[in-house]
């Protein structure tokens, strides 16, 4: 199930559940689930961000230094 979908699940029992407890909890499920999907947003972006200024600072020798490195991490 991919984040989007489980963000619907939660509104749709939410929305449907005659249990109060379990709605509110899903409706608390929901919340966090879309504050995890804004946040792999972010960490995306930023390391994206970092790739562009490595490529720009190593230029050419970008390619060299990354897989010389890899296997270090």
């Amino acid at each position: 199930m991919a984040i989007n979908e489980a963000i619907e699940h939660c509104k749709d029992v939410a929305l449907h559940c005659d249990n109060k407890e379990c709605a509110y909890e899903h409706v608390q499920l929901m919340d966090w689930l879309k504050e995890l999907k804004c946040l792999r947003l972010v960490v995306d972006k930023k390391y994206l961000d970092g790739i562009k200024l490595l490529k720009k600072a190593y230029g050419q020798d970008y390619d060299y230094y990354f897989e010389k490195n890899l296997g270090e991490i």
